[in-house]
């Protein structure tokens, strides 16, 4: 993760662009039946004359920050799926749609939201990450000064500040609470097409898991109790 000086000035700039809070974000996801989910939604930065200008100093801020976030995805978007991953600006759930096609056939799931002021939600988010690399720095620093101290506890330390961005304390909770509602433990969604039982343990953990994890588990919670939606696992 970069050190903090770089979020701290990242997030400075990113207030200062759209103080107001003018700018937003839609995003949309598409599943076709029998399709895995799109890896990222597809997203939007609607505005006219008036958030032009803002715009463009977003994209540029997003740009440099999305790397340190998703390497591998594209700069800008990366840094919008590091936001809606968050929770940051998100004021309410993302809406539900379905694809028919002409004979009123279901052939798709359609999933849709907003981040709302989307510049001074990527501060806030940029705050959240400087917080955490002045911890991973403290701790780094007692580590090369403390060299007779219990070296594999701080390393463990360390690698779980690093880590502490991916963590998903509220969906391990709600799947606490579904498994004890069926009578489950993490043996049991396997047995009914969904995870395996270490992806379960890793999601029961905080962990971070592919979408489409979370759709198999979904449709997996669905066979007993209640019907369960993606929409309805949290995401953070």
């Amino acid at each position: 993760m970069p050190d903090s000086d770089f979020w701290r000035d990242l997030a400075r700039e990113f207030r200062a662009i759209d103080p107001h809070g003018f700018l937003r974000a839609d995003w949309s996801c598409s599943v076709r039946v029998g399709e895995e989910p799109p890896p990222v939604a597809t997203w939007r930065l609607p505005g006219g004359k008036l958030t032009r200008s803002v715009q463009l100093s977003f994209e540029a801020l997003a740009r440099r920050a999305g790397p340190k976030v998703h390497p591998l995805m594209d700069s800008l978007v990366g840094w919008l799926e590091a936001l809606r991953e968050s929770g940051f600006g998100i004021d309410q759930q993302p809406g539900f749609g379905i694809e028919t096609d002409e004979n009123d056939k279901t052939v798709g799931q359609v999933y849709f939201g907003t981040i709302s002021c989307v510049c001074l939600s990527s501060a806030d988010l940029c705050k959240h990450y400087e917080s955490v690399a002045l911890e991973t720095e403290r701790l780094a620093n007692l580590l090369s000064s403390a060299p007779n101290a219990k070296t594999d506890t701080l390393k463990v330390k360390i690698e779980l500040r690093n880590e502490q961005r991916e963590t998903f304390p509220k969906r391990a909770e709600w799947l606490r609470e579904r498994l004890a509602e069926r009578g489950w433990d993490h043996n049991d969604p396997p047995k009914r097409r969904g995870p395996d039982r270490k992806t379960v343990l890793k999601i029961l953990n905080g962990g971070d898991v592919r979408g489409s994890v979370l759709e198999s588990l979904a449709q997996s919670l669905s066979e007993k109790y209640a019907s369960v939606g993606l929409l309805d696992i949290p995401r953070d």
